[in-house]
């Protein structure tokens, strides 16, 4: 672990056997000299995978000292309470879903959380819904006691309930400018209906969705630790029995193939084969990205051959058809589209501020 040591790594190698022994209900390795529990911890948060490596720090003989103990012990009590609201919160969104006839789909979540030894392993952010009726599905999430945060910005809905609650309703799995939206865009016809105005993808849809969706975070801003522990489990646990001929024809099709196999070769030299020597370039884009990538991987992507000038245009002026998306009376009155840039720039502006301002920071370093 000498060259670990030397460039910096060895703190994120041992947070890498902390998660791996978590995930695998094994006894976790004494962490050798050199390594720092605070920086580990810190590494640990930027991925959202504190609360799963305390499950292993709780087993050490020599374990971080007692104040980062505590502190790193609330962290993850705190997260079981999390997953046990959010449950609680969504049955409640789906009864009342079912109540007022808005048919609806869950996404992502749970199912992978209950791959993991406890669900509360798993740290999720948020609860995502697909509806038909995105109106009348916001007017019910408000009657709840959620607050919109943004709403018909994207092709999700934001809406927050204190302490801890955030909830996104789509109106499509993947915005108008994704290369996967015209797979999706009648998703509901290839769902499972379960009655109640509630539908479930299938397993071998639902994994080909998760792969969808890693590669959304991954090829733009990064993707971290938790979405390939995620994989591992999904492969080791969730795939088996699975039609994998039809998962791999797909695949193939959306031109996800490749990365799904690069990502789960990852997957399994950290976390079945427990090696974590000469991390290669995708390991270390993971490794810095932190939990959902970083603004300096987003704007690399984003940019693509363009330079930065051409950036800013398009990240000002969206194209016609992402416009028509966002604002859907432009369908119908295509010639207001120079006043839909004017009010979506007094709209985002505000809001965003201090996003755009970090982008431009970052723009101006490259330069």
């Amino acid at each position: 672990m000498d060259a670990l040591a030397k460039n910096g790594m060895l703190n994120y190698a041992y947070l890498l056997k902390l998660i791996s022994a978590a995930i695998n209900e094994a006894q976790p390795e004494e962490p050798e000299p050199g390594v720092n529990f605070g920086q580990v911890y810190k590494i640990a948060c930027s991925h959202l995978v504190e609360n799963t490596a305390f499950y292993a720090v709780e087993k050490l003989k020599n374990k971080p000292e007692a104040g980062l103990f505590k502190k790193w012990q609330n962290k993850r009590n705190k997260a079981f309470h999390r997953n046990m609201t959010q449950r609680a919160e969504l049955e409640s969104i789906k009864s009342a879903f079912s109540l007022n006839g808005i048919e609806y789909l869950p996404l992502k979540g749970f199912p992978v959380c209950d791959l993991y030894p406890q669900s509360d392993y798993r740290f999720m952010s948020d609860l995502d819904i697909l509806v038909k009726d995105i109106k009348k599905a916001d007017e019910i999430i408000t009657s709840l006691g959620y607050e919109p945060k943004e709403v018909g910005m994207h092709h999700h809905d934001e809406f927050s309930k204190p302490p801890f609650m955030y909830v996104e309703i789509h109106r499509d799995l993947v915005g108008a400018d994704s290369d996967f939206y015209d797979y999706y865009k009648k998703i509901f016809d290839r769902a499972k209906s379960l009655g109640s105005c509630a539908y479930e993808l299938s397993h071998e849809d639902f994994y080909i969705y998760s792969i969808v969706h890693l590669e959304n975070h991954y090829a733009k801003a990064g993707t971290g630790i938790r979405s390939i522990s995620d994989l591992f489990l999904m492969n080791k646990k969730f795939l088996p029995g699975l039609d994998t001929a039809y998962i791999e024809s797909e695949l193939r099709k959306l031109g996800l193939r490749d990365l799904r196999n690069l990502l789960s070769d990852i997957a399994e030299k950290w976390f079945k084969n427990n090696d974590f020597t000469d991390f290669s370039e995708a390991e270390l884009r993971i490794l810095f990205s932190g939990a959902y990538g970083t603004v300096e991987n987003k704007i690399n992507a984003a940019k693509g051959d363009r330079g930065s000038f051409a950036f800013l245009m398009r990240r000002i002026f969206p194209t016609a058809k992402s416009m028509k998306w966002v604002f859907p009376w432009l369908k119908d009155y295509p010639f207001l589209l120079p006043w839909a840039y004017v009010y979506r720039i007094f709209r985002d502006g505000i809001g965003k501020r201090k996003k755009a301002a970090k982008e431009i920071r970052k723009l101006k370093q490259k330069n």
